[in-house]
């Protein structure tokens, strides 16, 4: 009869999804001491649906009839993998080792923010956020995360705002309407569904609103006796603007010019202005 085998233990360890290989040592023995490598075959299943085989070129002999397997496998996705290992005598003994393994996240680099077009309460502000994954295998589907817009506003992303372009590289897209003009840092952070992050940096600059010429009243004045009563109106196109923005000059055509604050501006809404 063939001498049989005794299982041993697998050790499978350093792999990263994508990027670098699992490498696995399991170790078993056969109780006929005068065995050798050639004896033995086997296969490898990995747990992510990909099992393998091996040759006695895979075996190593270690003395006392111990032997160890040797195999490597790069897994596509980050997690826990449960690995068993079928190793088979010629003389039709067998034996199973089983084991497990943990696949790290493939780590992510950031890259560069694009973000311009906006005018406050306007048009908005159109954001490309690029980054790269070392794991080229991934899918748009592993990421999320969020953009600060850095006017005290953050909003979230999905999948579903990330666009693939090859290679593992990505871009976030997003908009966003300031209600200010004036410069803002801008943070995106991105998240893979494996645990890795990274985060880019950068900044927008949005542009004021124009203003629109309305109409001037100016009735009631007497010489030296009465003043002349005036409004003249103006529109804001950000709908949002306070009479809090507001300041100017009346030349009044008689050689004297006179300076208005926010308390002289009244307003009408929807961003009329007095």
């Amino acid at each position: 009869a063939d001498a049989p085998l005794t299982a041993g233990t697998v050790a499978a360890s350093g792999g990263v999804e994508g990027v670098t290989p699992t490498t696995l040592s399991a170790t078993f023995s056969d109780a006929n001491h005068g065995a050798t490598t050639s004896d033995f075959s086997g296969t490898i299943n990995w747990g992510d649906g990909i099992t393998t085989s091996f040759t006695s070129a895979d075996v190593t002999a270690n003395g006392n009839g111990g032997f160890t397997v040797n195999g490597s496998h790069q897994y596509a996705e980050d997690g826990n993998d449960p690995i068993v290992v079928t190793i088979n005598d010629d003389g039709g003994s067998t034996t199973t080792d089983t084991g497990k393994t943990t696949v790290a996240d493939a780590p992510l680099t950031a890259g560069t923010v694009a973000a311009s077009g906006g005018v406050e309460g306007v048009t908005p502000t159109t954001l490309s956020a690029t980054f790269s994954d070392a794991n080229h295998g991934a899918t748009t589907g592993d990421f999320s995360g969020t953009i600060n817009w850095g006017d005290g506003i953050t909003t979230s992303f999905t999948s579903a705002n990330v666009t693939a372009n090859g290679n593992g590289a990505f871009t976030v897209n997003g908009s966003h309407t300031y209600a200010e003009e004036g410069s803002a840092p801008i943070s995106v952070t991105i998240n893979d569904d494996g645990g890795s992050s990274t985060t880019d940096t950068g900044s927008t600059n949005v542009a004021d609103a124009p203003l629109t010429a309305g109409t001037v009243t100016a009735t009631g004045g007497v010489e030296s006796v009465t003043p002349t009563t005036l409004s003249a109106t103006f529109s804001d196109a950000n709908h949002g603007a306070t009479t809090g923005d507001f300041s100017g000059t009346i030349n009044w055509g008689d050689g004297i010019t006179t300076s208005f604050t926010s308390a002289n501006v009244t307003a009408n809404g929807n961003g009329g202005f007095t």
